[in-house]
């Protein structure tokens, strides 16, 4: 599996001429990204086929990325499950190991 691709919103919104690969068709949110140098963070989304965006995983991972946004501590374990069932899911380990290494919330500062 190829590594997940981040789209800022940003981005695609300042170019109104971008266009989506045929293929993609949706995104979910990846988080908000705070770069070196910079002081307002940018929204980040993991494009998606409709196919993908319509599996049941996918609500899944919106719910635990949900619990993620607002601060609940029930967000480890529903990344954990999610993890647990779908294992080629980059996103969903990623986030669970942000959580286990102590982070919280949905904003991730780059160094």
């Amino acid at each position: 599996m190829k590594p997940p691709t981040n789209i800022s919103a940003r981005a695609s919104a300042s170019a109104p001429r971008w266009r989506k690969p045929p293929a993609i068709s949706a995104a979910v949110r990846s988080g908000d990204l705070v770069l070196r140098g910079r002081s307002e963070p940018l929204r980040a989304y993991e494009p998606l086929p409709e196919a993908l965006f319509a599996a049941p995983a996918t609500t899944q991972y919106s719910e635990a990325f949900a619990k993620l946004e607002a601060g609940d501590i029930a967000a480890m374990p529903a990344f954990a499950a999610l993890v647990g069932m779908h294992a080629d899911d980059p996103l969903a380990g990623f986030h669970l190991r942000r959580l286990l290494n102590g982070a919280k919330g949905v904003r991730m500062q780059l160094e």
